[in-house]
C-alpha cells in the first residue's frame, strides 16, 4: 500500500471521526436520566455557590474568589430590573473562570403570583439574545422559589409546563432549573411531578431545584413522613433518584434563615449523601449580605482568605467540600478566557 494511499485512507477516517463527533455533541449542556452533561458529553456533578450578585456584587468581583475554592458553577443571584449589559458581564467572567453560569432571577421568591412576570423577563428580546449567545455554557433558573406555601400539584405543572414552553418557544435551549415551590424546600411537586415537567418540555431538559433549609427545631415528623432531617434528607435523595428524577439542592447552608442565627442544619449530612448519591449542590451563600443570618455567609468580605466557619468547611476542609469533590468540566476549563 503507498504512502500517498495510506495517508488518504487516515484522512477519510479522521474526516469521519470528526464528523461523527460533530453530530454526537450537543448545542447546550443537557440532562439525561438523573444526569446533567456537558455539550460534549462529559457527566457533571455540579458544586457551586450561590452569590448575591444584584443587591452587593454586580461587578462581580468576588467571582475568581469563588474560582479558587475549585467550584465548577455559580449561581447569579439575579432579578428582572437588573441591567442586561451587567449580567452579560458576571456571566463571562463566570465562564473565564471555570465556571458554569446558573443565572435566577428573584422577584418571585416566595410569590407564587409572580411566576409569570419571571417568564416575562426570559422571553424579552434582549434576555433572549443574551441567553442565546451564551447557551452552551450555562443554565436558566426560571424563578427563584415562587410560592411561600404548597401549591397544589396540578397547579404547579400547570402553569411550569405554560413558563417552559413560552421560553422554549422564545428560542433559549439551555438546560431549564424549576424551584420546589414553599420558599424551595418543599420536595413533594418536584417529586410527584418532575417526570411530567419534563416530558412536556420539548427539549426534555430540565433540573429540578430543592432548597434544603430543614433546621431540626423545625421537624415534624407527622407532615414530613420521616423521623428524622437526616432520614427526610436521605429518602427524598433516594426518591428523586429511584424515579430518575435530575434533582439538584439548589440551596442549603448551615443555620435556618432567621436573625437569631439558632437554628442549625446538618449540611455534613447532607453534603456527604449528595456526593454518595451523585447529586448535585450549590452553598448558600458566599456573602457577605445575608440580612436573614449573617452566619450563613461564607465569607466575611468575599475574599477566599476571608473563608470562615461552615464556610471555610463546605468550601475547602470537609472531607466532601467543594475542593474535595468538585470537577470542572473540560469544555468549559478548554474555553478559558475565550470572551
Amino acid at each position: 500500500m503507498s504512502t500517498c494511499f495510506r495517508n488518504s485512507i487516515l484522512v477519510l477516517v479522521i474526516g469521519l471521526f470528526m464528523s461523527a463527533f460533530a453530530l454526537a455533541a450537543k448545542p447546550t449542556l443537557y440532562v439525561k436520566g438523573s444526569q446533567l452533561y456537558a455539550p460534549d458529553g462529559e457527566p457533571i456533578l455540579l458544586r457551586g455557590i450561590n452569590h448575591m450578585f444584584i443587591w452587593t456584587d454586580k461587578e462581580g468581583k468576588s467571582i475568581p474568589e469563588m474560582a479558587k475554592t475549585g467550584a465548577n458553577s455559580v449561581r447569579i443571584v439575579w432579578d428582572t430590573y437588573g441591567a442586561t449589559e451587567d449580567l452579560d458581564k458576571l456571566i463571562v467572567k463566570s465562564i473565564n473562570n471555570g465556571m458554569i453560569p446558573i443565572v435566577e432571577v428573584h422577584g418571585a421568591t416566595g410569590k407564587w403570583e409572580k411566576l409569570p412576570e419571571m417568564v416575562d423577563y426570559w422571553v424579552r428580546p434582549d434576555v433572549v439574545n443574551l441567553i442565546k449567545k451564551y447557551e452552551r455554557y450555562l443554565l436558566v433558573n426560571i424563578a427563584n422559589e415562587a410560592g411561600k406555601d404548597a401549591v397544589p400539584s396540578t397547579e404547579y405543572l400547570a402553569v411550569y409546563k405554560a413558563a417552559i414552553l413560552k421560553i422554549r418557544k422564545a428560542g433559549i435551549r439551555s438546560p431549564l432549573v424549576i424551584d420546589a415551590d414553599g420558599y424551595g424546600n418543599n420536595p413533594n411537586n418536584l417529586l410527584s411531578q418532575g417526570q411530567a415537567l419534563i416530558a412536556a418540555d420539548p427539549r426534555h431538559n430540565l433540573l429540578l431545584s430543592l432548597h434544603i433549609y430543614w433546621p431540626y427545631a423545625w421537624h415534624d415528623k407527622k407532615a414530613s413522613g420521616y423521623d428524622t432531617v437526616e432520614s427526610r434528607i436521605t429518602g427524598t435523595m433516594e426518591q428523586a433518584i429511584a424515579h430518575h428524577l435530575p434533582l439538584l439542592i439548589g440551596e442549603f447552608a448551615s443555620l435556618g434563615p432567621t436573625k437569631t442565627c439558632d437554628l442549625p442544619i446538618p449540611y455534613q449530612f447532607l453534603i456527604a449523601e449528595a456526593q454518595r448519591l451523585n447529586i448535585g449542590w450549590l452553598a448558600w451563600s458566599w456573602g457577605p449580605g445575608n440580612s436573614d443570618c449573617k452566619d450563613m455567609d461564607m465569607t466575611t468580605n468575599g475574599e477566599f482568605s476571608t473563608l470562615v466557619g461552615w464556610g471555610l468547611d463546605v468550601a475547602v476542609t470537609n472531607t466532601y467540600s467543594i475542593k474535595n469533590t468538585s470537577k470542572r468540566p473540560a469544555f468549559i476549563s478548554e474555553h478559558h478566557d475565550k470572551f
